[in-house]
C-alpha cells in the first residue's frame, strides 16, 4: 500500500483574544516600545497573545470569531496587529517590540447567534454575523473574511506574517456595548 503525503496541521483550542471585553469608544496608538508587551486584562488595556513557544517557531494562521454585547445590527470595530522583537544590537539583552498594523474590520452584531449560559461566550454576548474589512481596503490573500450576514457566525482566517505576538483590539464606536473574539492558532 502506498504512503500517503499530507500536511500535519497543529490546531489550538479556542481562547478569548481578552479576559475582560473591551469597553473602549476609539482605538489607542501603538508605538514601539524597549518592554515586551504583556496583558493588562482590562476592560481598555491591552491584550497580547503569544504565537511562538518562547522561540521563534509560531503558528501560522488565526481565525477570528468576535463576538460583543449590544443590540441586534450594533457595530464595532477591530484591528489586529503584529508585535514582532528587533534586537537592539547596542543594548546588550534589550529588544525594540514593533507592532505593525495587519488589518482592521467593521463586525455587526446579529441577535440570531448567541453564545449559552455559563459557556467561554454567555447567553447575552452576540457573535457577528457580517464583517467588512476596512484596512488595507484592497484584497489581500492573506486575509480571508467568510460572512454571510444571514444570522450565521462569521470569522476571518489571518496569516501572521511570523508575528511572534498579536494584539487584537476593538472599539465599540459608541455603537456596541463591548466586544471581544474568540481565537484559535493553527
Amino acid at each position: 500500500m502506498p504512503e500517503s503525503n499530507y500536511i500535519q496541521t497543529i490546531c489550538e483550542n479556542w481562547q478569548r483574544a481578552r479576559g475582560t471585553n473591551q469597553t473602549s469608544s476609539s482605538f489607542v496608538a501603538k508605538v514601539d516600545t524597549l518592554v515586551e508587551p504583556v496583558t493588562s486584562d482590562t476592560a481598555t488595556g491591552s491584550s497580547i497573545i503569544r504565537l511562538t513557544n518562547g522561540g521563534m517557531v509560531g503558528q501560522n494562521l488565526v481565525r477570528i470569531l468576535p463576538y460583543g454585547v449590544g443590540s441586534d445590527t450594533n457595530t464595532f470595530s477591530l484591528r489586529v496587529y503584529a508585535w514582532s522583537q528587533l534586537p537592539v544590537l547596542d543594548i546588550a539583552g534589550h529588544v525594540q517590540w514593533v507592532p505593525d498594523l495587519l488589518a482592521e474590520f467593521l463586525c455587526t452584531l446579529t441577535s440570531g447567534q448567541t453564545g449559552v449560559a455559563g459557556g467561554l461566550v454567555a447567553a447575552t454576548e452576540f457573535y457577528v454575523d457580517t464583517i467588512t474589512q476596512t484596512y488595507p481596503t484592497v484584497a489581500v490573500s492573506s486575509i480571508e473574511v467568510c460572512s454571510n450576514a444571514a444570522n450565521e457566525k462569521a470569522h476571518i482566517v489571518m496569516d501572521m506574517k511570523g508575528a511572534q505576538r498579536i494584539e487584537l483590539t476593538f472599539t465599540t464606536g459608541s455603537s456596541a456595548t463591548s466586544c471581544n473574539s474568540l481565537i484559535r492558532q493553527y
